[in-house]
């Protein structure tokens, strides 16, 4: 009757007194749905309907369809979503079920987040959630979009700590374990937890995941924990592609033997199998030079120097390798002639090149040898007076004036220098 004279407000009373008799839950929840239509297309009061579907809600809270229409309605009503939160927290306060807590705690926390922009609320709530689930997948990934879209660092690292956790959700171990230390090591300079996480992904999940290899590197340099270092580029020439890059990484496990480590033995051998990657090579050859040299390994020093030689780009390198490669043979090996060899070689690239002109000159002395030695003299003023103090000339001319006055007896040379 009250449908055909569209009577809609008594008809709805008429519902409503059915629903305080009825007891079926089935019952009561198709009850609930003629009441809501009543209000909203009968009537075309949105409001009152939604107060029929808070009711609802509260009896039946993980029906779909009563969440789906209060949350519909919940839009297009002013203050709408202020009522649905508050209808959602009336249910958390009286529920037991686990179930329905995390439910609709979720839901809450949604509304809290996208609707009334209540960052602080819906956090809150996402953490209701998890305290009644610590591994809620839901719960644990919108924390974690928001901690980090809001900065808070600290947060989002117990977040990602949580998600790591065993769980029955499918997740990216890899893939959180890189973000957890990108957090720890970038964001919170927490650097042994950046490397324990770090060491998870090295050890267990991907023993070849470059993101994970190049961060231990750079975590284990910055702490000086350097054996732990030796054995990251032990992995990374695992991993090598190429003659090349294994190249390189044994150059820096050579610097490291050397520098860090103590090993000297270690790093010459490691720097060998560097020059059979790159061939004769600067850095390489340098390093065996100075390790030859710490060692006091004079033979195989002058080995390296040649070859360091031949490679030279410059002729300054070149004379700056040959007086290095003559002196050890002067003052290391006492091999005079392989040095006077050298020094002269120094004169074919540099003319005037004082250092080797008066190395020369000194060979000769210190053999007795009178006529070399006034020649060595002789060369070195005709090639190297412009750059030579008066006091030292003055020394050299004397000395040519001694050597022929009295040793080799030539008096007119004599009275030349002596002039």
């Amino acid at each position: 009757m009250y449908t055909d004279n569209a009577q809609w407000e008594k008809l709805a009373g008429v519902h409503e007194a059915q629903l305080a008799h009825l007891r079926e839950p089935h019952d009561r929840l198709a009850m609930y749905f003629r009441i809501a239509e009543d209000y909203e297309h009968n009537l075309l009061d949105p409001v009152r309907a939604m107060d029929v579907f808070v009711r609802a809600i509260k009896e039946f809270p993980q029906d779909e369809r009563v969440g789906e229409d209060i949350e519909r309605l919940a839009a297009d009503t002013d203050g709408g979503w202020d009522r649905l939160g508050n209808a959602y927290a009336d249910v958390l306060d009286v529920q037991q079920d686990p179930g329905v807590q995390k439910a609709i705690g979720k839901r809450h926390a949604r509304v809290f987040e996208e609707e009334l922009q209540q960052i602080d609320n819906a956090v809150a709530t996402y953490r209701y959630v998890l305290g009644v689930d610590p591994a809620d997948a839901d719960a644990l990934t919108n924390l974690d979009r928001i901690f980090e879209a809001m900065e808070q660092w600290a947060e989002l690292a117990q977040v990602l700590e949580q998600r790591l956790k065993p769980s029955e959700e499918p997740v990216d171990l890899v893939e959180l374990h890189g973000r957890l230390g990108a957090v720890y090591e970038e964001r919170l300079q927490q650097y042994d937890d950046a490397i324990r996480v770090y060491r998870r992904i090295f050890d267990e999940l991907d023993p070849s995941h470059e993101e994970a290899i190049s961060a231990l590197e750079r975590l284990y340099e910055y702490k000086e924990a350097w054996a732990e270092l030796n054995v990251v580029y032990e992995r990374q020439l695992d991993n090598a592609m190429g003659d090349a890059e294994e190249a390189d990484i044994r150059a820096k496990m050579a610097r490291l033997a050397a520098d860090r480590l103590g090993d000297i033995d270690a790093s010459i051998d490691t720097w060998k199998r560097v020059l059979d990657l790159r061939g004769e090579d600067v850095e390489a050859l340098g390093a065996l030079a100075n390790l030859y040299e710490g060692r006091g390994q004079w033979a195989e020093l002058c080995d390296v120097l040649e070859r360091q030689f031949d490679i030279a780009e410059s002729d300054e390198a070149r004379v700056s390798i040959r007086l290095r490669r003559a002196h050890v043979f002067l003052v290391r090996l006492n091999r005079d002639e392989e040095a006077i060899d050298d020094y002269q070689r120094v004169l074919d690239i540099d003319y005037a090149n004082v250092d080797a002109l008066r190395a020369i000159a000194n060979i000769w002395r210190a053999r007795n040898d009178a006529y070399e030695l006034v020649q060595a003299l002789h060369n070195l003023v005709e090639r190297a007076s412009a750059v030579l103090e008066a006091p030292e000339l003055k020394a050299i001319f004397r000395e040519q004036g001694v050597t022929y006055g009295t040793v080799l007896v030539q008096p007119f040379d004599a009275a030349e220098a002596w002039t």
